[in-house]
């Protein structure tokens, strides 16, 4: 399980910078249809059109300023939170996003996600949980956490408003673009040929910093989307939602989950997560790793989804194996069970 994965969180906003960067990687943006036209003084008054030139700043001075690392030892933390517009499909779109230098927090309509060096704590499908992995994710892998790297590059500014404290950078995202990055993927997006984004920045004059965004999709017939807006606060304080995250992984009862991958093997690697008594623990093994065992024989199944309401330590294996392989094993225990259910049968 890499940064990009846990708890199958994923989106980039509008494949614009708004809105999250490491942890949206993957992630596919929802935009329901709409024909609303852009509000007066914003990015959208320009036109996907606009003519490009030297406005004094680039996109990857921007992308720099607004790093976790350079943020966190200016400001402290900041706190950024999305706010869609109501035919937006939220559905697993990042709405809330923190960060401190020691922590990150996510947050989505279904789950929270809590990064610290102590590992990772979620909150997913009514349950709180640490996660056990191959490859933990620590803060230091949220580098690109406020834009995304991959796409903000791509945007083209098209406008460069000086207002003394602030400045707003209006950037172009044009249909090329949109199709180069999603490739063959595109079909499975909500993107249509010819779509472009528009979006407006509000930056601090001084350092760069993000301060607000604003995002609007351009459909190929000529109606505009408007998505929604970003805010960010600087200096804040860890949201409700994680402090009780943080509460669960800092808890003084506590239970060790351990998984071994290949036992009694050379390869032998041992994984282990502790976890708040009473909470479960959600393991992201290496691909190969689907079926988890009771005994170091691999030939017991465990069944449960490591023990979602458990109270006592567990130590659990598991072998690599080919989707084949465990696609026939289920086969032919299907057809064990109905050989069985027949000679029972008087």
């Amino acid at each position: 399980m890499k940064k990009t994965g846990i708890a199958a969180l994923a989106l980039v906003l509008l494949l614009s910078a708004c809105g999250g960067g490491d942890a949206d990687k993957g992630r596919t943006a929802v935009v329901q249809g709409g024909g609303n036209a852009a509000p007066e003084g914003t990015a959208a008054e320009a036109g996907p059109d606009s003519a490009s030139e030297d406005f004094g700043i680039t996109m990857r001075e921007i992308l720099d300023a607004n790093r976790t690392e350079v943020l966190t030892a200016s400001r402290g933390s900041f706190l950024m939170e999305t706010a869609y517009e109501p035919e937006i499909d939220t559905t697993g779109q990042l709405s809330v996003i923190y960060a401190d230098g020691a922590t990150v927090y996510l947050e989505t309509d279904s789950s929270h996600e809590l990064y610290t060096d102590q590992g990772s704590y979620l909150y997913m499908d009514g349950y709180f949980g640490a996660v056990l992995s191959a490859e933990p994710v620590t803060p230091d892998d949220f580098s690109s956490i406020m834009l995304d790297e991959d796409t903000t590059i791509l945007e083209e500014i098209t406008g460069v408003d000086d207002n003394g404290d602030t400045l707003t950078v209006h950037t172009i995202l044009s249909p090329e673009a949109i199709e180069n990055y999603f490739g063959e993927d595109m079909e499975s997006t909500a993107y249509l040929k010819g779509d472009s984004t528009e979006s407006a920045y509000t930056l601090d004059a001084e350092d760069l910093a993000v301060l607000s965004c604003a995002t609007f999709l351009y459909h190929a017939d000529g109606t505009v989307q408007n998505v929604g807006t970003m805010s960010v606060t600087y200096g804040a304080e860890l949201p409700e939602n994680g402090v009780i995250l943080r509460e669960h992984q800092n808890a003084e009862e506590l239970r060790t989950v351990t998984i071994v991958l290949e036992p009694d093997t050379e390869e032998e690697t041992v994984l282990s997560a502790t976890a708040q008594r009473g909470d479960t623990v959600f393991p992201f093994l290496p691909e190969g790793y689907y079926i988890l065992y009771k005994d170091p024989a691999c030939t017991e199944e465990y069944d449960e989804n490591v023990d979602f309401d458990g109270d006592a330590d567990q130590i659990l294996y598991s072998r690599a194996m080919d989707l084949g392989e465990m696609l026939e094993n289920a086969v032919n225990d299907q057809a064990e069970a109905e050989e069985a259910s027949v000679e029972e049968t008087p």
